[in-house]
């Protein structure tokens, strides 16, 4: 599942989440600026690293799959409590529940697997990559206010083609260097509200219902792809998907989300900035 050793994986994700352990399944962690949106409320895309992080932590194993249900937040500085529950433990599959409280208040709930892979089973990539230019050549993302939320520690390169608002490509990478896990891969991908209002040329920003992600083989990489497909918008609710692409054509998960769109002053926010860095 990964070319990077269980032990570091764990090591990797328990400094980035500041994981604590408390008892076997019994984790918590601080809502640090980098983990919380410039509202300085928790950023959905943490939830469901944390219940990756965690769900890797009891069980041992790679984690393939998560969908994380949002259904409170909480400010900077909370500490967040982390409850993981194998319900179906198997040779190959454990099947978990993870749940995010905050002085008894679940903030979120998330269902998923970690499994031990079949080195006879089943391998290989259909989906096909996309032609798009390499980050080095591509305009930096530009942000009104880098110190703020989830932009620290994060740097962004826009890959857009100005005729197809369908999709939204951003080239994305930690400065910190460390290794992509399936953890920080469900951090970044937490992205599908940028290419609905940007397709919509109406914008805003999303507040997350549920973030899913389903992680393939992960291959180290330097930058990531995010390959958004903004798919519809009703009432004020989207819906999207997300592929995530090492700089060579791997795929290394696909995620989706629904989100509550809301109209805002985006001077305090993240914008993407055409190609011409206009």
């Amino acid at each position: 599942m990964s070319n990077t050793s269980n032990e570091l994986r764990l090591d990797v994700d328990q400094a980035f989440l500041g994981l604590v352990d408390e008892a076997p399944g019994r984790y918590y962690f601080s809502a640090a600026p980098h983990l919380c949106r410039p509202d300085r409320m928790l950023y959905g895309g943490t939830a469901i690293a944390a219940a990756f992080a965690a769900t890797e932590r009891l069980t041992g194993r790679p984690s393939i799959w998560q969908t994380t249900q949002l259904i409170g937040t909480t400010e900077v500085g909370a500490r967040i409590d982390v409850a993981v529950e194998v319900l179906a433990p198997g040779y190959r599959t454990s099947q978990v529940q993870v749940t995010g409280s905050v002085d008894g208040r679940t903030i979120f709930v998330s269902l998923g697997a970690a499994v031990t892979p079949n080195p006879d089973g089943h391998d290989g990539q259909i989906e096909e990559f996309i032609d798009v230019p390499p980050p080095e050549e591509c305009p930096q993302a530009a942000f009104v206010e880098p110190a703020n939320g989830w932009f620290v520690g994060l740097e962004g390169r826009v890959a857009l083609d100005e005729d197809d608002l369908r999709n939204t490509r951003i080239w994305t990478r930690f400065e910190d260097g460390q290794p992509w896990t399936a953890a920080r891969l469900a951090y970044v991908a937490d992205v599908i509200p940028i290419g609905v209002e940007r397709g919509l040329r109406d914008l805003g920003v999303g507040l997350s219902l549920d973030n899913t992600l389903r992680v393939g083989e992960i291959r180290q990489t330097d930058w990531v792809l995010l390959d958004v497909r903004a798919q519809q918008a009703h009432g004020g609710y989207c819906h999207g998907s997300v592929h995530l692409w090492t700089r060579d054509g791997h795929l290394l998960g696909t995620g989706s989300q629904t989100a509550k769109m809301t109209r805002v002053d985006f001077e305090s926010l993240c914008r993407v900035p055409s190609p011409t860095g206009e």
